[in-house]
């Protein structure tokens, strides 16, 4: 073990980090719009389009529950409590077994839903079954695709490690491979295709983007001496803790997903191309609510409430907190104002908590009156804003 792994790593600055995340998410974004722009020449508002994105949406949809969503919600905080109050050893088990129980877990319903893709295609878009051959494209991808949700929850299970040691980086960048792999494969891949199977060669780039960001960030685990060796681990105190913190969070994310579901359902009976059409609006929508975000932030930072190092002292339970505190009511009605109307937020003031759902930054806490401190966890800013399907 090297010494950089058994002590805390030092404290990033909260504005270095969030520029950092900030620039990553908007070269995704940037990205994400030329691919975009790129398969909507390809393949326009047909059939193909519309079976490729309902089968993009099934492992989105689950990603955002089960890996990026309520998973870090639960495990970053665990894995900062083992870090700051037991051994590295200890760590370094935890992540061994939760890395065998989410793994194993994953490979089971990637499995069943590889079985399953005929049922679950007819659940999520029952209006194909009037046309075969949209039906059988969507069917064929989604087995292509569904491999997916293995590969990027456990991408989200290592950038939760590497958060966690400020290595906020990499995390940040991954979600770009994605966008690169679909503008590649749409663009070299898709013309090997028949015109109207050019759909399937972007189920292609998924399921190898996927792999491309898993691996990515491995060799960065490794050099913190923290790559996983996989154990199964469903009694481990800390798998059980993870588990127990997970359900309320998959309870408030399910809302917002099943009004999506409800939607692809929907356009799925609609003609030809109205799913293709959902998708873009979302993705606009999706858009400007990121350029919405960052104007806030951006804002916040302006006005130094954000500080680079803690100024009260820190629970011990919660590890890489900036520390913020309004003093002057004025900038703090304002504050509060903003983030009970922003429609980016569900902000609860009873418990003090706010979650920016739709770009899946979670565990961003702020005191409710004017002089006390906020608390701003680091560790659980997810870049998988940039990562969105």
């Amino acid at each position: 073990m090297t010494d950089s792994t058994q002590t805390p790593p030092k404290k990033a600055g909260l504005l270095a980090s969030t520029l950092v995340v900030s620039s990553m998410t908007m070269l995704s974004r940037v990205l994400g719009l030329i691919r975009d722009v790129v398969i909507a020449r390809m393949l326009g508002a047909s059939a193909g389009a519309d079976a490729f994105f309902v089968a993009l949406k099934i492992p989105n949809l689950l990603r955002r529950l089960f890996a990026e969503g309520a998973f870090n919600q639960a495990f970053v905080p665990v894995l900062s409590e083992y870090r700051n109050k037991g051994s590295m050893a200890a760590t370094k088990l935890l992540v061994d077994r939760v890395a065998g129980t989410l793994g194993g877990t994953l490979m089971l319903v990637t499995l069943l839903g590889v079985l399953g893709a005929p049922l679950i295609i007819w659940v999520f878009a029952p209006g194909f079954g009037d046309e075969p051959h949209k039906r059988a494209l969507a069917v064929e991808m989604l087995r292509l695709t569904f491999p997916y949700l293995f590969f990027i929850a456990l991408t989200a299970f290592a950038g939760g490690i590497l958060n966690s040691w400020n290595r906020f980086a990499v995390p940040a960048f991954t979600p770009v491979l994605l966008n690169l792999s679909l503008i590649a494969c749409a663009l070299f891949l898709a013309p090997h295709f028949a015109e109207d199977r050019m759909a399937v060669a972007l189920a292609w780039g998924v399921l190898i983007a996927g792999a491309a960001q898993l691996l990515f960030q491995l060799p960065f685990l490794a050099r913190l001496n923290l790559m996983p060796v996989p154990r199964m681990g469903w009694q481990d105190p800390g798998v059980r803790k993870i588990m127990g913190l997970m359900a309320p969070a998959l309870f408030g994310a399910s809302v917002y997903q099943l009004n999506s579901l409800v939607n692809t359902v929907l356009a799925s009976l609609l003609e030809t191309g109205s799913v293709t059409w959902l998708y873009y609006t979302d993705r606009l929508i999706e858009l400007y609510r990121d350029l919405e975000f960052k104007s806030w932030l951006d804002e916040l930072l302006s006005l130094g409430l954000f500080a680079d190092s803690p100024a009260e002292p820190v629970p011990s339970q919660v590890s890489d907190l900036s520390v913020v505190t309004i003093t002057d009511q004025a900038v703090f009605d304002s504050w509060l104002s903003r983030l009970e109307a922003a429609p980016l937020f569900a902000f609860d003031t009873e418990t003090t908590s706010l979650n920016y759902m739709q770009a899946e930054i979670v565990g961003m806490s702020f005191a409710i009156k004017p002089g006390e401190a906020a608390y701003v966890p680091l560790a659980h800013l997810n870049p998988g804003l940039g990562g969105q399907l």
